[in-house]
């Protein structure tokens, strides 16, 4: 059991980093959709992030209860998101693509940097 525990360990941090450094890149093609009057993909564009932020945050709880940590400001997301989930709701597309560009995306600039590391009890 516990080489399967270690294996999902190992899996969930890889799955981790290869989608986390992604998001700079994805929060730029969210306000290039916005920009151009690309609604939709925008609004699609914001749906994904939204869900691979969510599983990003539970990953961390998991690991967390597995004994690692991680250095990230994904923290800071959740009451970034509502503010994004508003500008949304208004249908409020500038405000939407400066949230992203401005607030969101500086979060993930060093994400290539993050790592779990173990924490020894």
């Amino acid at each position: 059991m516990t080489q399967n525990v270690d294996q999902i360990i190992q899996e969930t941090m890889q799955s981790y980093y290869e989608y986390v450094v992604k998001i700079e890149g994805g929060c730029s093609y969210i306000t290039n959709a916005f920009s151009t009057n690309e609604i939709e993909a925008g609004i699609q564009g914001i749906q994904a992030l939204s869900e691979g932020l969510s599983w990003l945050i539970e990953a961390e709880k998991l690991m967390q209860i597995h004994s690692y940590q991680i250095q990230s400001p994904i923290s800071e997301v959740i009451p970034l998101f509502e503010k994004i989930n508003a500008a949304l709701e208004a249908e409020n597309f500038d405000e939407l693509g400066t949230l992203v560009e401005m607030e969101l995306r500086p979060l993930f600039k060093h994400a290539v940097d993050w790592k779990f590391i173990q924490k020894v009890s």
